[in-house]
């Protein structure tokens, strides 16, 4: 898995999901310790809902998208 503030990992052309065994990229406006925390803590409790292998999260201080290869194409 691979936990990222590097937008470029959202370009789903250059870094296909369904290739890698799940991408989080974080949208942050506040890149503090303190902030990434909070987020990464709220990224951890989603994980038991939702699948994280092949699939790209993008997660902000508001909500987390989940991009399937299904929902790609």
């Amino acid at each position: 898995m691979l936990l990222s503030l590097d937008l470029d990992f959202s370009n789903i052309l250059m870094f296909p999901p369904e290739n890698y065994p799940g991408m989080i990229v974080l949208r942050l406006r506040k890149k503090g310790r303190t902030a990434v925390r909070r987020i990464v803590t709220r990224v951890i409790n989603h994980l038991n809902k939702e699948p994280l292998a092949g699939r790209l999260w993008v997660v902000d201080e508001h909500r987390i998208r989940i991009y399937r290869v299904a929902e790609n194409y």
